[in-house]
């Protein structure tokens, strides 16, 4: 039998408090004490707790991860390539471990058209986004992206 992840009402009850209380503990929010926030705290590490990205994703209206985008096609770097595995476990290593979702967006980019891979920002799809690869000498994507 699978285990079940632990939920904030979980920290809730080990602390004896509101699942309100661990949220503001969370969230960083002011109206806890010292002492309280630190208990928390040790449980919430204690019972491997981590937000749900996909509700935080629904109830802020904001994307539940983040993206890693490709500037260029994998015949310009291969996915094998010794920087792209690092980059790949040390984000997962970062962030997944904090509960964030990881989308690698690998298919943006066609032989030939490379401006594509902004699409994925535009849309707004990803709370935080890693441009993997270098741009092209030239490539006006990123400016119109913040304009």
């Amino acid at each position: 039998m699978e285990k079940k992840r632990p939920t904030i009402y979980d920290v809730a009850l080990r602390a004896k408090v509101s699942a309100n209380t661990v949220s503001r503990v969370i969230n960083g929010k002011t109206g806890v004490g010292d002492a309280t926030r630190e208990r928390i705290r040790g449980i919430i590490d204690e019972l491997g707790y981590f937000p749900n990205v996909g509700a935080r994703a629904l109830r802020g209206g904001r994307p539940g991860c983040i993206g890693v985008v490709r500037s260029s096609t994998t015949d310009d770097v291969p996915l094998s390539h010794p920087f792209i595995q690092w980059l790949f476990g040390e984000m997962h290593r970062v962030f997944g471990s904090k509960g964030e979702r990881i989308c690698f967006d690998m298919s943006p980019c066609a032989p030939g058209n490379g401006t594509d891979y902004g699409r994925s920002i535009w849309e707004s799809l990803f709370s935080a986004c890693v441009l993997l690869n270098p741009l092209s000498p030239g490539d006006t994507t990123i400016p119109r992206i913040h304009r």
